[in-house]
């Protein structure tokens, strides 16, 4: 069995994580990915609070395993999103597009574990001195050829502890 530090600390099987993308990633392919042994993130950006509800539902309808919410920080009702989510059973929810300094302890404070995904080096490091009681978990580089439209993309993910 492959077992990780992000394992134990997400409380999944196998460290795979299914990014939050918007439009795609809902409850089906989730459930799957958390019912498989990884970690389910629903992107919830285009998501109503109501959609949200909804989609946790039917997620925790068809799996018992741990799963997740990705909040856009940027969004103006995020404080409610986080709320719902948590609410309807996310047990990780990872924050995106904005400063995670406002929610990270209100989110721990509830039990959940927060995954802050930045664009960058730079705001991996801002991002660790808003929320000293971090660990770095994972980061990764994809360098893609100077042909692809993306030449560079780097992609850092932080699991903040309870």
């Amino acid at each position: 069995m492959f077992k990780t530090k992000i394992c134990e600390i997400l409380n999944i099987q196998y460290p795979i994580i299914l990014g939050g993308m918007l439009w795609i990633g809902k409850s089906d392919l989730v459930a799957a990915v958390s019912e498989a042994g990884g970690l389910g993130l629903m992107g919830a950006g285009g998501m109503t609070i109501e959609e949200i509800d909804s989609e946790c539902s039917n997620v925790k309808a068809k799996t018992k395993k741990p799963f997740g919410v990705n909040i856009p920080l940027v969004r103006p009702d995020s404080d409610e999103m986080i709320n719902a989510a948590i609410k309807n059973g996310a047990s990780v929810i990872a924050t995106s597009s904005g400063s995670p300094k406002k929610y990270t302890k209100m989110i721990q404070e509830q039990g959940c574990r927060v995954i802050h995904v930045v664009a960058n080096v730079t705001f991996a490091k801002k991002s660790a001195r808003h929320t000293p009681n971090s660990e770095p978990i994972l980061n990764y580089v994809n360098l893609a050829p100077k042909s692809f439209w993306i030449k560079r993309k780097i992609a850092c993910i932080k699991v903040h502890h309870i």
